[in-house]
C-alpha cells in the first residue's frame, strides 16, 4: 500500500475509501512542464506508475523503450503531423463540450456535490491546457539524437536488459530537454532475471 503514496504522502492507504492525491512529479509538471514537449515521462515496467493527478487517479506508465524513443525523436511525415494536430484538436473540442455541460449541472447541485465538480472541472481544464500545449509542440522538430531506435525486450528474464534500456531512454530525454519530471516504476519482475556468470540451479 506504500507503493501507492511515495510520491503523494496521501494518510492511510490501506483503508477502505482510500483516495489518493496529487504525485510530486505532476506537481513539478504543472510548474515547469510547459517548457518541454513532455511536461512529464511516467515510465514502468509493468503499466502501473507512481504518477497519480489532482484527482487521484493513476497515470498508465509507459512500458516500451522503443516506442519512447519513437514519441521522443522519431518525426512524422505530413499526413501523421496533421493527423495529429486534428486529434488534439477534436480532444480540445471535446473538454469544450464537457466543460459547457458541467457547468449547468453545477447550478443544480449540493455543496457536496459541488465541491466534487470543481475537482472534476480542474482536472479537466489541466487537461485542456495540455493539449493546448501539446499542439503548439507539433510544430517544432523534434531533437536529433546519434543513438539507434532500442528493440523492446520480449523474454521476462531479461529484466536487466529492460531496464538498462529505460534507463538509457532516461538519460537522452534529459540531455534533449524533452522533459525534465521523470518517474520509473520498478514492479512485476517476478522472473529470475539472467546475469552472466550467475547459475540459477540453487
Amino acid at each position: 500500500a506504500s507503493e501507492l503514496t511515495w510520491l503523494t504522502s496521501a494518510k492511510r492507504p490501506g483503508l477502505a475509501g482510500f483516495k489518493n492525491t496529487i504525485s510530486l512529479d505532476q506537481l513539478i509538471a504543472d510548474q515547469i512542464g510547459i517548457e518541454t514537449r513532455y511536461p512529464f515521462l511516467a515510465l514502468s515496467t509493468s503499466g502501473r506508475s507512481m504518477s497519480w493527478t489532482a484527482t487521484g487517479v493513476e497515470i498508465p506508465g509507459e512500458t516500451s523503450p522503443a516506442r519512447l524513443f519513437k514519441a521522443l525523436f522519431i518525426e512524422g511525415n505530413d499526413q501523421e503531423v496533421a493527423a495529429e494536430v486534428r486529434q488534439l484538436q477534436r480532444g480540445r473540442s471535446i473538454l469544450d463540450t464537457v466543460l459547457g455541460e458541467a457547468n449547468k449541472l453545477e447550478r443544480d447541485l449540493g455543496p457536496r456535490d459541488r465541491e466534487k465538480l470543481e475537482e472534476y472541472l480542474a482536472a479537466v481544464r489541466n487537461l485542456e491546457s495540455r493539449l493546448q500545449q501539446s499542439q503548439g509542440w507539433t510544430k517544432k522538430p523534434k531533437p536529433r539524437v546519434d543513438a539507434k531506435p532500442p528493440t523492446d525486450v520480449a523474454d521476462r528474464n531479461e529484466a536487466i536488459e529492460q531496464q538498462r534500456l529505460m534507463y538509457d531512454m532516461m538519460v537522452l530525454a534529459l540531455q534533449t530537454d524533452s522533459t525534465r519530471t521523470i518517474t520509473f516504476q520498478l514492479s512485476g519482475l517476478n522472473a529470475v532475471p539472467v546475469i552472466p556468470g550467475v547459475k540459477t540451479d540453487w
